[in-house]
């Protein structure tokens, strides 16, 4: 099947093989970019398993035909429906600002003993996912393969279909899909002289996290105070009761969340987040990158990348908005990607050193049965230089057995590892990929010297808007403004 695609100044003809599953393209006439191809395929909705570099290729000339794009596959986690917390919509968001219900929320979520913390609605399942976004499935895994979300005190139960609570904690949902509950530790306060914390609790701080001041949790972390020039990752959500600053300008200063960030205040920061950005008060000179939606009734000069969603008052000065899911950095990802590289790496590395142990192996077994051999040429098996020959390949084969052995073990095992990693790095890019409608919704004004940028058009502010929204076409990667009105 042939498709014609007219171009600006040309003609793209797409061949479309086995059943969509892959498309050859070919520019008969015209010159034309790579840009220009990837929006022609987005339009006739060629969305998936775009082939860049070849569309680079025919963008330079290349005559014939060239693959532009093919089917992918696809890991879906595991389906599941949490009770410990519940989904917002759109209007859900929009009246945390317009009614000021931010005071209302927490995301701290504890959990006793053999509580149901989520439902299990569809195995993990594996899809092949063809360029025009039709999907087919593959595989469905075993109810038994959920381990993969798994975490840390949980426990599946195949009758009910739910995962339970193996003690009093509190409860995170990781960006990987892991559910895991972790018991919380309490501290006064948290300073420069405790030097990195790397924890394995959720943690609790009742007064400030002081300046200069490192820890990891792989829960939540809760704030009572302020949070002042510190460096903070957790793979839950971050609550900080009084507000984020940094008034060191510190290099290291960081909010690194898998889950939301909540605060009071937002001054001179770097956030990284993997859900959504709460901010009660207002932003300030600082940089979020979200993958979800923000949330705040003032922004100014600041630079945000949002994934989804974008709700404010006023955007003022000089704040720079870069909206849609092409624009956050998603640093779970590429430190996953980043693993399994090295992973793979050490994977080769030890096939390598394992067939040159079988080399050795195979080699000083022949020389052991070439000895023997003459031996009982010789009938001369008595000899004591003979049997000490023999004793050195024995050694050297029950030696080289055992680092075999050794090397088998740890290939299993990174096996293992990057087949969860691959898992892990599937359900992150799934997230990107999640159907996102990225748009700003602006209540009250935004000014002069404020930036808009999409994929493909920056808008720059000249005079003052109201009550408008912004949303972004995410298949030409242009914005749309029209008047908010509220259904």
């Amino acid at each position: 099947m042939k498709r014609k695609i007219r171009l600006e100044n040309g003609l793209l003809l797409v061949t479309i093989l086995k059943d969509g599953e892959l498309l050859l393209g070919e520019i008969k006439r015209g010159k034309t970019t790579k840009l220009e191809l990837k929006l022609a395929l987005q339009k006739e909705g060629f969305v998936f398993g775009i082939m860049e570099d070849n569309l680079r290729e025919l963008a330079l000339d290349y005559k014939g035909q060239l693959p532009i794009a093919r089917a992918v596959y696809e890991f879906e986690n595991a389906a599941i429906k949490p009770h410990f917390c519940k989904d917002f919509d759109f209007f859900a968001y929009l009246d945390l600002l317009r009614l000021n219900r931010m005071e209302k929320l927490n995301f701290s979520y504890r959990v006793r003993q053999g509580d149901d913390l989520v439902t299990v609605l569809e195995p993990p399942r594996y899809f092949l996912r063809y360029p025009d976004g039709r999907r087919r499935l593959l595989a469905t895994l075993p109810m038994e393969s959920i381990s993969t979300i798994l975490g840390a005190n949980t426990r599946f139960l195949p009758s009910s279909k739910t995962i339970i609570a193996r003690i009093d904690g509190i409860v995170n949902l990781s960006p990987q899909g892991v559910i895991s509950v972790y018991p919380q530790k309490t501290m006064r306060a948290l300073g420069k002289m405790l030097g990195k914390l790397h924890l394995k609790e959720a943690l609790y701080i009742d007064e400030d996290v002081q300046r200069e001041s490192y820890v990891y949790s792989p829960s939540n972390v809760q704030v009572g105070g302020t949070i002042k020039s510190s460096y903070i990752k957790c793979d839950g959500s971050l609550q900080c009761d009084l507000g984020i600053d940094d008034p060191l300008n510190w290099e290291k200063a960081r909010i690194i969340t898998g889950q939301n960030v909540l605060t009071a205040y937002l001054k001179n920061y770097k956030v990284w987040a993997g859900g959504d950005v709460f901010v009660k008060n207002r932003v300030d000179n600082s940089s979020v990158h979200c993958m979800n939606n923000v949330v705040t009734p003032v922004i100014a000069n600041s630079q945000i990348h949002v994934a989804n969603k974008l709700f404010v008052r006023r955007l003022e000065k000089k704040t720079q908005v870069y909206l849609g899911p092409t624009f956050v950095e998603n640093s779970h990802l590429e430190e996953k990607r980043r693993n399994f590289r090295q992973h793979t790496k050490r994977l080769n590395d030890l096939e390598k050193s394992i067939a040159k142990e079988k080399f050795w192996l195979e080699f000083n077994r022949n020389k052991a049965v070439q000895q023997l051999q003459k031996m009982h040429e010789r009938k001369n098996t008595a000899n004591k230089a003979a049997n000490l020959i023999l004793k050195r390949f024995y050694d050297s084969l029950a030696e080289g057995l055992r680092r075999l052995e050794d090397q088998i073990m740890e290939y299993q095992r990174f096996l293992e590892t990057l087949d969860t990693e691959y898992a892990e790095i599937q359900t992150l890019e799934q997230h990107m990929k999640k159907d996102y409608k990225p748009e700003i919704v602006v209540l009250e004004k935004l000014e002069p010297g404020v930036t808009i940028h999409a994929p493909n058009e920056t808008f720059k502010v000249r005079e003052t808007m109201t009550q408008i929204v912004i949303e972004l076409d995410d298949v030409r990667g242009i914005l749309k403004i029209h008047p908010f009105k509220l259904k």
